[in-house]
């Protein structure tokens, strides 16, 4: 296990040891070995050095002992790449890019272009991509705490932060995601297999309107592997007209699961300020604790619904609160579609809600208060459920609430005689989430995670 040392500065090539260290990245990551780290110098934060390279790395770290691709210690590096070159291939296994700055200035492919297993990238910023700012086709891959930013493909075409080609068992975490002029994470269905992802944790949002899909949009699953989408906010998305970036003919959802997806499990998330919520074609799948609330009308697309199942079967839908969600004649809350089969609504709160349509197969235990339409079912409240501060988006329960030891026993933890009704428990404590607001992140930001560095 060896340190080695760049710098771009300093006339080559160089023994890359500290006082003579290489003069370039592409032209020697591949002589290190597995343990081995690779200190690039930079400019002293905040300010950051530029590196123009395409960087191929078809070297192999191994389990415990990675390759490691870093900056020097408090000094900043951007790397670049010839405009249609991608920044950094990565073919081999067990390789860390941890802490870089990438700028595609708004043309290329990819920046990072993941083959290998076991692959890292963590503590990096991505911005000013064309196509995709991270593409993964391979196993284990992990993206973690990467600020990934301000993708532009062109009209009726998708920009892509984070897409899954093909893969098991990719981990994406504590993240921040946003004005991607397409799908923050995408999982494709036009490789091999795709399943066992995660993603967990991240904010995705977008200020671009209509000139952005979703936040999460699953086309591909394995029945033996599930797929967790938990604990992220979510917000900001419209329908996607495709006259400002992205194909078009998406409406407004956070989390879109169809085409190939299965066993799917979507758990913990907030989402607000979209025209709609979830939506979901992936057969075996289960939502619950989600908070939906503060949808927005958009008059473009004929659905804005809260939570839309469709063409699938056994899918529980349990412990949900969803609030101020389209509170219209024509607007929908939940919506069961086409060909469906063991469709099951527990436990769930929804206020100041639109329509139902649709008919699942079991119905009961829920709250409704204030909505268009209903389903009615065994055990059902149609009470204030007295959130903590409504107004205030807080949506843990009042002990005063209709809505406590109101639910049935689904399998999830409870306090009580019985579950409640709604996301959150009386005395259930819920994942911390911070809700923040849906614009650029300062530089100082407390979640950009390299703060400090140019946003």
């Amino acid at each position: 296990m060896a340190d080695y040392y760049v710098d771009n500065t300093v006339p080559g090539p160089g023994t890359g040891t500290l006082i003579d260290p290489w003069d370039d990245i592409a032209s020697n990551i591949n002589t290190l070995a597995a343990g081995d780290t690779m200190h690039v110098r930079g400019d002293a934060l905040p300010l950051s050095r530029v590196y123009t390279e395409s960087i191929s790395i078809t070297v192999d770290g191994a389990d415990g002992s990675p390759i490691t691709l870093i900056p020097f210690a408090g000094e900043g590096v951007t790397l670049k790449s010839a405009a249609w070159s991608d920044i950094i291939d990565i073919t081999g296994d067990w390789i860390v890019i941890d802490g870089f700055e990438l700028d595609k200035d708004g043309v290329g492919n990819y920046m990072i272009d993941i083959f290998g297993d076991h692959d890292t990238v963590k503590d990096c910023e991505l911005y000013e991509f064309w196509d995709t700012a991270i593409r993964i086709s391979s196993d284990y891959a992990e993206v973690d705490t990467c600020i990934i930013r301000d993708g532009f493909k062109a009209n009726n075409d998708d920009s892509l932060g984070i897409t899954i080609n093909t893969g098991l068992h990719t981990h994406i975490h504590d993240c921040t995601i946003y004005d991607v002029a397409g799908d923050c994470i995408q999982v494709w269905n036009g490789g091999g297999d795709v399943g066992g992802t995660i993603i967990e944790d991240c904010e995705l949002y977008t200020t671009l309107a209509n000139c952005s899909e979703n936040a999460i949009d699953i086309k591909k699953g394995h029945a033996s592997h599930q797929s967790i989408i938990r604990r992220n906010v979510m917000h900001g998305f419209r329908y996607c007209d495709a006259t400002c970036g992205g194909s078009g003919g998406g409406i407004g959802e956070a989390v879109v699961v169809h085409l190939d997806a299965q066993n799917m499990l979507i758990c913990d998330n907030v989402i607000y300020n979209c025209a709609s919520g979830i939506r979901v074609s992936a057969s075996d799948t289960d939502l619950y604790r989600n908070e939906i609330y503060d949808l927005v009308f958009d008059g473009a697309t004929w659905g804005n619904i809260a939570i839309f199942i469709y063409s699938c079967s056994n899918v529980n839908i349990w412990n949900n609160t969803l609030d101020d969600c389209h509170l219209a004649d024509g607007q929908y809350s939940i919506v069961i579609d086409g060909t469906t089969a063991g469709i099951v609504v527990q436990n769930n709160i929804l206020n100041d809600c639109g329509d139902v349509d649709g008919t699942p197969d079991t119905c009961d235990h829920n709250c409704w208060f204030n909505v268009v339409s209903s389903w009615v079912g065994v055990g059902d409240v149609n009470a204030d459920p007295l959130f903590t501060n409504e107004a205030g988006n807080v949506f843990t329960l009042q002990a005063a609430s209709p809505c406590i030891d109101a639910g049935v026993d689904v399998g999830l933890p409870y306090q009580g005689t019985a579950p409640d009704d709604g996301a959150h428990e009386y005395e259930y404590v819920p994942p911390a989430v911070t809700v923040y607001a849906a614009s650029a992140l300062a530089v100082d930001s407390p979640c950009s995670r390299i703060a400090g560095r140019r946003q």
